[in-house]
């Protein structure tokens, strides 16, 4: 990948939503960029229209003289009738030339919302075409996103921008497979899902990729709730910006709401409260990074959840169907994409009367996951990027193949802890195939066991067969096997396994005695080289509800293990979020808008110590 963008933080404004007048732009940008400090802008030419190259040129100039990078927006994609772009190469090229390094390129905008979560004509009746709404299989319908990208990758590279980046912003987690298809820079709008998700999937996805610089984006008028006058909607933008920041983002721009408000048919001017109100935290915020000393790099991430092979489920708005089958009932949202509920479990703390949570010793079960934060990276990324986390853990749709399995082999072999269903196991990317796993089923060198060509369904509970081999994994288990069942919640259907190896973790069983030890197999454990891999036995995906309770305990405590051993440790209210960094520093950052918390920092070394957050304060400390 490139390396075209500065160290520095990057942080700015979005021209061009509430109006495009050419002439007027050179003094907008010194009126909301250069007056304000800020070091960064996107500009959005009017649509579908042709501009002096005149106006670019002295864009470009200004630009470069202030200090201010540039990227542009929509030239590509709302190009004038018969025109590839609003560019062209001697402009692209002369832009260069004149802005030199400032001059960030042309920006693609919601290709993922838009191909899989958007029927045809989404924004207005000229816009692109949804993909072929008659793929065979998972497989298909992914290639036919990443050859519709492609084609827009090729468009910009033939104007020469290449040379200097070729950005996305979109308001999904698909920026996975924008980055499979060549994309430079990558950014996420903040609140079209939980930012907690779309920033975890973006800073895994550029890891994988081995891309050092992603973004936010905030479209606050549009995106951060429907009613511009509730005051949760401003406080919601704050601490947006302050998690992305905190989060390790490379720049965060804004795109509207600052300078009047036209959405949803509610109008408000510029002088408005809510515009004031807007534009005072913007301008706080921009001293903050300016006089912080935020580390380079993102903060330590120790467990990532995958986002499957061929997986398209997007964590935003939109229609629920994957890859944007829209008009086939068979493609619509079911147990592998219900499966990324488990996001659900982070930051959330177990109920006090939750039988299975053992809480003795000082264990936490606030379901912070360890160093404050975790990433969901591709399941098709390389053993090397997989190895700087602890904990991978599989979600939702995932076709298995051979070089995916091997480097699970590497990663649990190097020290890794790796967490799935037989049903991520699957090689048929048809929904609702025939099971067909990896290997004919032979998993013994990965989990110790093979999966047999027998299938059973069961609504049994489970029992967990004695102490788990992996040091600090607590299990509820009898000494005797006398015990009531538990984690049971309907049928589901499972596969016969010969244990070759692996360890049996958990059996089926109804009864409060131990009357059918040793039980069909419902988990394996199995240690293979520093590490050790996890094998829930049932062909449904995690999202089924007769799956969901053992799969959620087995993620929580995987949690909770992780976290006890972290060097550095936060406890707090469940309004609590945080990061660490390689050096040393801490981010603590309260999300309640109105109630100052209460928190305790453990570090390796250093007795604990508490701090007082005020509402939605974020602090810096140096450990």
């Amino acid at each position: 990948m490139k390396k075209i963008y500065p160290n520095e933080f990057l942080y700015g404004l979005h021209v061009g939503e509430h109006g495009f007048v050419p002439e007027n732009i050179l003094s907008e940008l010194q009126t909301n960029c250069v007056d304000r400090g800020m070091n960064f802008v996107t500009i959005r030419p009017t649509m579908f229209s042709d501009i002096d190259p005149h106006y670019y040129l002295d864009w470009a100039r200004f630009c470069a003289a202030h200090h201010i990078y540039f990227v542009f927006l929509y030239t590509l994609q709302k190009a004038p009738k018969g025109k590839v772009s609003m560019l062209t190469p001697e402009l692209v090229a002369e832009m260069r030339r004149i802005a030199g390094p400032y001059f960030l390129g042309d920006m693609l905008g919601e290709n993922g919302s838009v191909w899989i979560g958007k029927e045809k004509g989404y924004y207005v009746p000229t816009h692109e075409a949804q993909l072929d709404q008659n793929a065979k299989d998972m497989e298909t319908a992914h290639g036919n996103y990443i050859r519709a990208m492609k084609k827009h990758l090729e468009n910009e590279r033939s104007l020469g921008l290449d040379c200097v980046g070729i950005a996305t912003v979109d308001a999904t987690i698909a920026n996975t497979y924008n980055i499979e298809a060549g994309v430079d820079t990558p950014f996420t709008e903040l609140f079209c899902c939980d930012p907690q998700t779309a920033i975890a999937a973006l800073r895994g996805a550029t890891r994988a990729a081995g891309i050092d610089f992603w973004g936010t984006y905030v479209a606050h008028e549009w995106y951060a709730g429907m009613h511009s006058d509730d005051m949760l909607k401003r406080k919601r933008m704050g601490i947006g910006y302050q998690y992305a920041y905190m989060q390790g983002s490379r720049a965060l721009c804004h795109e509207s709401g600052d300078d009047g408000l036209t959405a949803y048919g509610r109008l408000y001017p510029a002088d408005h409260e809510i515009c004031t109100d807007c534009r005072k935290f913007i301008n706080e915020f921009g001293a903050y990074v300016k006089a912080d000393d935020r580390p380079a790099g993102d903060p330590i991430v120790k467990i990532a959840l995958m986002q499957g092979n061929h997986d398209s489920w997007l964590g935003g708005w939109g229609a629920s169907s994957v890859w944007g089958q829209l008009s086939r009932p068979e493609w619509g949202f079911s147990e592998p994409e219900w499966s990324w509920r488990i996001l659900e479990e982070f930051y959330t703390p177990y109920k006090w009367h939750v039988p299975e949570s053992y809480a003795c010793r000082g264990v936490d079960l606030s379901g912070i996951p360890p160093y404050g934060t975790f990433d969901i990276i591709p399941a098709t990324a390389g053993a090397e990027a997989m190895s700087h986390y602890r904990v991978l853990i599989y979600t939702g749709w995932n076709t298995m193949t051979e070089e995916q399995l091997q480097n699970l082999e590497k990663f649990v072999e190097g020290g890794g802890i790796l967490l799935m269903t037989a049903a991520h196991l699957n090689t048929n990317s048809v929904r609702g195939g025939e099971y067909r796993p990896v290997r004919g089923g032979d998993l013994s060198r990965l989990f110790g066991c093979r999966l047999k060509d027998e299938y059973f369904t069961s609504n049994l509970g489970l029992k967990f067969n004695g102490p788990p081999a992996m040091d600090g994994l607590i299990l509820p288990y009898s000494e005797t096997r006398v015990c009531d069942p538990i984690l049971s919640n309907g049928y589901s259907d499972y596969v016969r396994v010969e244990l070759c190896g692996g360890e049996e973790m958990a059996y089926l069983e109804d009864s409060f005695r131990a009357t059918h030890f040793p039980g069909d197999v419902a988990m394996v454990s199995h240690r293979l080289g520093k590490g050790y891999a996890m094998l829930m036995t049932t062909r449904n995906y995690p999202g089924r509800n007769s799956v969901y309770p053992a799969y959620r305990f087995l993620v929580r405590e995987l949690v909770r293990r992780e976290n006890a051993g972290a060097s550095v440790r936060v406890k707090g209210p469940d309004t609590l979020r945080y990061t660490v960094y390689e050096r040393g520093d801490l981010y603590l950052l309260n999300t309640d808008c109105d109630m100052p918390i209460l928190v305790r920092v453990f570090a390796d070394g250093k007795d604990s110590f508490d701090v007082t957050l005020a509402p939605m304060e974020l602090k810096h400390l140096s450990l």
